[in-house]
């Protein structure tokens, strides 16, 4: 269970060296989140040490080392490799019981909470915000977002992805659902 971040130690930082609550680790010691925001490190880059490609734990003037070089340098303990319970692949483990990798953890046991979609309004899980409203949004409401341009619809008066114009020498625009309320009423006639 995390820290409350009331009950984080307060000390020096070793980057800033300010008095501050000391929330993450450095290679140098502990720092600050302000100092952890300004060295966000790179997503994947290759380890000058070994070549693995994952996440840097340490920059040298070789380039980034990984968490294991890292770990060797200060003598550390190297995390294990380990048999996967689920696919039998030796990797580190994610959650240990049962011992399950990554992925494995991910689509067995790990359930994303869901809230309410502003989009949709259904229980759903939350991808990002959405860029027209900046409400949270789900995948199908995403999709959506990026089918078209985003303008108010002439029949419904709602703020959804342009699918057509009411004439073809018109600006007007109409969303996908009023759309194809039109088309059905045509082929009725």
């Amino acid at each position: 269970m995390p820290i409350p971040y009331s009950r984080l130690p307060i000390g020096k930082c070793s980057d800033c060296n300010e008095q501050k609550r000391l929330q993450f680790r450095g290679p140098q010691g502990r720092i600050c989140s302000n100092c952890k925001k300004k060295r966000r490190p790179p997503k994947r880059k290759v380890c000058a040490k070994c070549g693995f490609v994952g996440i840097p734990a340490l920059k040298t003037d070789q380039g980034p080392w990984c968490g294991n070089c890292y770990s060797k340098l200060v003598n550390l303990p190297a995390r294990p490799l380990e048999e996967c319970d689920n696919c039998g692949e030796m990797c580190v483990l994610h959650y240990a019981d049962p011992p399950l990798c990554r992925g494995c953890y991910l689509e067995l046991v790990y359930e994303p909470k869901k809230k309410k979609c502003s989009g949709c309004k259904e229980e759903r899980i939350i991808v990002r915000r959405s860029e027209v409203t900046g409400l949270p949004i789900c995948s199908r409401c995403r999709q959506r977002e990026y089918e078209g341009p985003v303008r108010t619809c002439e029949l419904c008066d709602e703020l959804r992805p342009v699918a057509s114009y009411l004439d073809r020498a018109s600006t007007r625009p109409i969303c996908k659902g009023c759309y194809m309320r039109r088309r059905r009423q045509r082929a009725r006639k």
